[in-house]
């Protein structure tokens, strides 16, 4: 008998220990990375490249110091009841195509702001040293009826602390969106002036950081009432295609002017390309330096 009660109390202890383990492993922030360490920092959010946190752009992992670091700041969530949790999110549809090895991080937490995505992405996206990071937060704080003048402050702010020699800055700007989703001032405006005042602004501010500005309204690409929830973007399937198409061209340019990451890392940290040195693909809109 004693026998007996011992291997059930052991076994009683196992069940418990694993019952535990799986109840701490659902409740901890999920940062999984393919190809780099977990970087310095507060937790974030899952991250949404793809079903294991990051997208690459080849099928084995290259080395890390021979590959460069994308990180992707955003607000958007897969449509929700369409399926898209387990289809690549835009970035990681962009990511499988870049002609270079890119180690991918995806830092947006749905329905995020601007300014809370300063306070939650912002430290994480930094501490990584990315040589690019992507900004859309644009749609996202319109439909959250975000004042302007707000949103044009804290993207000045996030792109100021996002400026380092040798990286390059991606800002998309407001696609067009279904009328009765857009937040109008009056009466008497108009749905379509408010995205124009609102893409005048984030040109405005991309330019006066030289950040290449991915325009998503002049890409022709139009969201549909599946794509926009109450407050927030949540892209189906096609809505993440065509994201992608529209920003791919914008991160392609943006990775070719960096150069090879052996020229680059051979060059002193306290000196940034100069915009003249730079390839320039004609069709992406490019915010001059100020």
């Amino acid at each position: 008998m004693i026998g007996y009660w011992l291997v059930m109390g052991i076994l009683a202890c196992a069940l418990v220990a694993v019952a535990v383990a799986v109840a701490a492993s659902r409740g901890a922030p999920h940062h999984s990375l393919l190809v780099a360490p977990d970087p310095p920092g507060p937790p974030v959010a899952p991250d949404r490249a793809a079903p294991g946190g990051v997208a690459g752009s080849q099928s084995s992992d290259p080395p890390i110091g021979d590959a460069r670091i994308w990180v992707a700041l955003g607000a958007t969530v897969p449509a929700s009841g369409s399926g898209d949790g387990d289809d690549p999110s835009w970035v990681a549809i962009v990511a499988a195509s870049l002609p270079a090895p890119t180690i991918v991080h995806d830092l947006s937490v749905p329905g995020s702001t601007l300014v809370e995505a300063r306070r939650d992405q912002l430290p994480t996206a930094l501490a990584l040293a990315p040589d690019l990071i992507t900004v859309w937060f644009a749609a996202s704080d319109l439909l959250q009826e975000i004042r302007l003048g707000s949103h044009e402050r804290d993207l000045d702010a996030l792109l100021a602390a996002c400026a380092a020699p040798g990286r390059e800055v991606v800002v998309a700007n407001v696609p067009e969106l279904p009328g009765t989703t857009v937040p109008v001032d009056g009466d008497d405006d108009d749905p379509s002036a408010v995205v124009s005042r609102w893409n005048a602004a984030v040109a405005r501010t991309a330019a006066a950081h030289g950040a290449t500005l991915a325009d998503l309204h002049g890409g022709n690409l139009v969201l549909s009432p599946s794509d926009v929830a109450i407050g927030e973007i949540r892209l189906s399937r096609r809505g993440q295609r065509a994201l992608a198409d529209c920003v791919r061209p914008a991160v392609v340019a943006a990775l070719a002017r960096l150069g090879p990451v052996a020229e680059r890392r051979a060059t002193p940290a306290n000196e940034s390309t100069t915009h003249a040195s730079r390839r320039e693909d004609p069709s992406i809109s490019r915010s001059p330096s100020p």
